[in-house]
C-alpha cells in the first residue's frame, strides 16, 4: 500500500510541478519562447522517470534482480507524459491564433504553488514512513540472524585451551619470512615431491637448525596438546 501511494504522490508532484510552470510560461509574450519552455518542463521529468525506467529494466531483465518496480515506473512514465502533453496542450493552446492569450496566463499560481508544496511535504512524508520501516525492518532481521548465528556457533574456546593464541606466538618467534634460508624450502619441496629422500636427522646443518629453532618446537608441542583450536 505504501509503494501505491508513494506512485500517486510521485505524479501528483510532477503534474503539479508542470501546471504551475506552465502558468508561469503561459504569461510570456512571445510565443517561440513559451513552446521552447514547454518542451523543456515536459523532457526533463520525463528523462528522469525514463532513465529511472531503463535502470531497473537492465536490472530486471539483464541482471534477473527480483523487487525492481520497473513495471511500476514504466507506468508511472507513461502516465506522466500523458497528463503533460494534456496540461500543455490546453494551458497553452498551441495550434491557436498568437493574437488569442494562453489558458494558463489566468491559472492561479499561488494557488498551484501551495498545492505543490503540500504534495512535496506529503510525498516527503511518505518516502520518510516507508524508509523508518523498511530500517526498523532491517534491524529485526539482523536481530534473528544472529541470534541464529548464536545458536549454531559452537562455544568460544577458552583462550587457556586455544592452540590459535600459542601457534601465533610460534610464527611471531620464527620471525619475517625474509630472514629464512630459502635453500630449506627447496629441500623441504624436493622431499615432498619425492625426487630426493627426505632429511637426515644427523645432518649437522639440520640439526643445527633444529636447535637453533628450539623456542618454537617448544611452543608447537605446546599448542598440539591444546584441547581446541
Amino acid at each position: 500500500m505504501g509503494y501505491i501511494l508513494l506512485w500517486i504522490e510521485s505524479l501528483a508532484v510532477s503534474l503539479l510541478l508542470v501546471a504551475t510552470l506552465t502558468a508561469c510560461i503561459g504569461r510570456l509574450r512571445r510565443r517561440w519562447v513559451r513552446v521552447v519552455l514547454s518542451v523543456l518542463v515536459m523532457l526533463v521529468p520525463v528523462a528522469a522517470y525514463a532513465g529511472l525506467t531503463g535502470l531497473a529494466g537492465a536490472m530486471k531483465f539483464a541482471q534477473g534482480w527480483p523487487g525492481t518496480r520497473f513495471y511500476q515506473l514504466l507506468t508511472l512514465t507513461m502516465f506522466y507524459t500523458v497528463g503533460a502533453v494534456w496540461i500543455l496542450c490546453r494551458g497553452l493552446r498551441w495550434g491557436d491564433d498568437e493574437r488569442i492569450s494562453p489558458a494558463a496566463r489566468t491559472w492561479p499560481r499561488g494557488k498551484l504553488a501551495i498545492a505543490l508544496g503540500v504534495a512535496v511535504a506529503l510525498h516527503l512524508t511518505t518516502f520518510w514512513n516507508l524508509d523508518l520501516a523498511a530500517r526498523q525492518w532491517l534491524a529485526v532481521q539482523r536481530a534473528e540472524a544472529g541470534a541464529l548465528a548464536l545458536s549454531v556457533a559452537p562455544p568460544r574456546i577458552p583462550d587457556r585451551d586455544n592452540a590459535a593464541l600459542v601457534y601465533q606466538q610460534a610464527v611471531e618467534v620464527m620471525g619475517p619470512a625474509e630472514s629464512w634460508n630459502d635453500a630449506w624450502d627447496q629441500k623441504w619441496e624436493e622431499s615432498a615431491s619425492g625426487k630426493k629422500p627426505g632429511f637426515d636427522p644427523q645432518e649437522p646443518k639440520l640439526r643445527e637448525f633444529l636447535k637453533q629453532q628450539t623456542p618454537v618446537l617448544i611452543l608447537l608441542r605446546q599448542a598440539a596438546q591444546k584441547p581446541g583450536c
